[in-house]
């Protein structure tokens, strides 16, 4: 991993710290912005001083900030090691192999990182999404699993939260006809372990567990990564 990539690390999760304060997409963009007036260029954040900042127009809380969390070298080494004990790597927006799609769509609201677990050669497959209610009418339920299974023959990556319901049969029927699938859980990664062909990404963080803030995030990854989106059901059954 490069420097400038532990950068975006260090700003942009809270590396199991409660008390972090990792900055926002939108802030992580924003002081980007912030360094290029230092005459720096955005991978070199990490040289930025608190004076550099509050210089080009940040407030000292906010400089200040920034410098608390670029001084955590120790505990990212310790975040990464015990990702890598679980094969869970992860993506920066500046790291080759950042999905494409999420870049081109999101753009400026693109997750600054992402934590894979699986393949993530599936970020350029051709992409189908599924969504829909956890509960679903019988033929509701036939359609999110008909299209796991053409999504497999064409060679179409299934992409889904993992939820209960339209996610899990789409991914599951796609899977089991020898396709592949590319998951956005709402919770802990590392609770999530990837068959063959198929990949879980979360962003902010690997251990943090569900919320509906995170729910409700995850959905614009899925939506963003599919080329298209189906819809099984959006009421209750």
């Amino acid at each position: 991993m490069t420097a400038p990539e532990e950068g975006v690390l260090l700003l942009c999760c809270a590396l199991g710290q409660r008390d972090a304060a990792p900055l926002s997409a939108a802030q992580f963009q924003a002081l980007g912005e912030k360094i290029r007036q230092t005459g720096l260029r955005r991978d070199e954040m990490q040289n930025v001083s608190a004076r550099d900042l509050i210089q080009v127009g940040c407030s000292e809380a906010f400089a200040q900030r920034v410098m608390r969390l670029l001084d955590r070298e120790a505990a990212l080494s310790r975040y990464l090691h015990a990702a890598a004990q679980l094969d869970i790597f992860p993506l920066t927006r500046i790291s080759r192999g950042y999905p494409q799609r999420l870049r081109e769509k999101l753009r400026h609201g693109a997750p600054p990182v992402l934590f894979c677990r699986g393949d993530i050669a599936l970020f350029t497959r051709p992409a189908v999404a599924v969504v829909g209610s956890r509960r679903l009418y019988p033929k509701n339920e036939a359609f999110a699993r008909l299209v796991g299974a053409l999504a497999a023959k064409e060679g179409f990556a299934l992409v889904s939260g993992g939820a209960l319901g339209a996610d899990q049969i789409a991914q599951e029927a796609a899977l089991a006809r020898g396709g592949s699938a590319l998951i956005f859980p709402a919770d802990a990664l590392q609770t999530h372990v990837p068959p063959p062909d198929c990949l879980y990404c979360s962003a902010e963080g690997y251990e943090l567990p569900f919320s509906a803030a995170r729910a409700l995030y995850r959905n614009k990854l899925i939506h963003a990564q599919g080329d298209l989106t189906l819809v099984a059901q959006c009421s209750l059954a």
